[in-house]
């Protein structure tokens, strides 16, 4: 996290609780800005900076896994790194 910071990259993170949410957590305690919530259809579920949304476009009948993994999708679409936990 110290060298994501120190080269000033944006992060990139889902809305989820759990290690989400600590992510999110961390940066707004470091008062990092350049952060990016994915969120299905928009609503983010956990935005503690009141970062930017990314809308992820789901379908009303898309339900379980291959709703949340919609987000992992586009996500590694836009990274240029990875950090999984």
């Amino acid at each position: 996290m110290e060298n994501i910071i120190k080269n000033n990259l944006t992060i990139l993170v889902e809305d989820a609780n759990g290690i989400d949410k600590q992510v999110q957590s961390l940066c707004y305690s470091l008062n990092y800005q350049k952060v990016k919530v994915f969120a299905s259809n928009g609503k983010a579920r956990n935005n503690i900076g009141k970062w930017e949304v990314e809308n992820v476009k789901v379908a009303p009948d898309t339900k379980g896994f291959n709703f949340y993994a919609a987000k992992d999708l586009e996500m590694a679409k836009n990274a240029d790194y990875g950090f999984m936990i």
